[in-house]
Formats: C-alpha cells, structure tokens, sequence
C-alpha cells in the first residue's frame, strides 16, 4: 500500500456537530429569504435533516450542493427558481461558524502522522467545497498532513466518478492495488469500486472490502494486510 484517501465527514470529522447546527441555520434562513419561513421544516426534512437528526442516505448526509439546490427548487419552483449549486455553497459558507469541528478519533493527528512515517501518501476526497473543506481541517489540524485534497471545486467531478482516483494514480505513479479509500457512506465504497482500488468502511455500509469501528484502527488493518 502507497496511498491512502479518505473521505471527511463521517471518516475524519464527526458529521453531526458541525452540519446539523450548519444546516439548520441554513436552511431556515433559506426559507425565510424565500418568503415561506413556515416551510422551513419541510425543506429541512426534504434534505434529510428531523428533529436536530440527519437520515443515513439523505441528501444533506450523502449528496452533493447541486442536489440539495435541486431539493430547493422542487419545493420552491418560483421563487427558488433561482437558486443552484453555488448559493447553497455561499449559504452554508455564512453560517459555517455555527459548527463544531469534532474528529471523529481523540488521536486522529497523531494516527495520521504515523501513516506518513510509515511511506503512505495521503489524500482527502470530499464532496464538500474547498473554503469549508479548509476550513474543516484546518480546525482539526491536520490540514498540512495531505498532499492533495480534491474538493466540489467544478473541476473534479464528484464521487463516486473515479476519475480522482485516475488523476491520482497517473501523477504519482500508482498502481490500483497500491491505494485504498476510507469512508463511511455506500458512495464511498462505489467510488473505490468505480476506481479499482481497496475500499474500507468506517461502519458497517455493505459491499465494503473491510471495516473498522473508527478510523483509529486503521494502522493495524493496514499493517495486517502487509
């Protein structure tokens, strides 16, 4: 093994200390802005937020800004004819500082330095947007630990399209079998599949090649495979 890329949210970072209260701000101004603040639980709900719970699967957990853009079209068709990918971004941006960064392992930097010491390449993959992205990991500090981080920036596609993994392993000179990706969601694990390589689940989401409780334990996995 030669690289490693992991997924943010869910993987690295706790999802819901920092999205729920993101979204909820978000959202509810979203629906004021469009004159029905009264349908400001419906959207939540739309996107797969309830009650301060975000749906496994929903679009706020496992989309993409364009497909939550899509959500807000649908129930709003005319005044929200307007709004795409790029508002949702800047929406979410104004009220990024309602979110707590959490990692999701107490040693999660030290964890990952120790990958580093070891020969491992690592990358972030990540639907989320670069200016939030940094943000993210900048807070849980380990944003320097990355060679690459491959965000929603309109030039990569998102996962699960592989062609990050391609872009990947054609810079660096990797084989498929010298990389895998760690995630927690169904698209992660159709991302690794799409590209070829290893898929590691932190979770229990099917089709997985393995599993971990928390990403903590992935040095001993991988040295396992050794």
């Amino acid at each position: 093994m030669r690289a490693v890329l992991f997924d943010k949210d869910g993987t690295l970072m706790q999802f819901s200390p920092f999205w729920v209260p993101v979204a909820e701000r978000a959202f509810s101004s979203l629906a004021a802005r469009l004159g029905a603040p009264q349908r400001a639980a419906a959207l939540k709900e739309a996107v797969g937020l309830k009650d301060g719970s975000v749906r496994n699967g929903g679009v706020l957990c496992a989309g993409t800004y364009a497909q939550m853009a899509l959500v807000v079209r649908r129930l709003f068709p005319e005044r929200g004819a307007q709004i795409a990918a790029e508002e949702m971004k800047a929406l979410f941006l104004e009220f990024a500082g309602e979110g707590e960064v959490v990692p999701t392992c107490k040693n999660l930097r030290e964890m990952l330095i120790s990958l580093r010491r070891s020969g491992l390449l690592l990358f972030a993959v990540t639907t989320d947007f670069p200016e939030i992205t940094r943000l993210c990991l900048a807070g849980l500090q380990i944003f320097e630990l990355f060679e690459e981080v491959y965000c929603d920036d309109g030039v990569h596609p998102a996962k699960s399209d592989p062609a990050v993994i391609r872009e990947i392993a054609e810079k660096y000179g990797f084989s498929p079998r010298e990389m895998c990706m760690v995630g927690d969601t169904a698209t992660d694990i159709a991302f690794a599949r799409a590209g070829g390589i290893r898929s590691i689940c932190v979770g229990s989401v099917a089709g997985a090649d393995d599993y971990l409780d928390d990403v903590s334990a992935l040095p001993a996995l991988l040295n396992a495979a050794l």
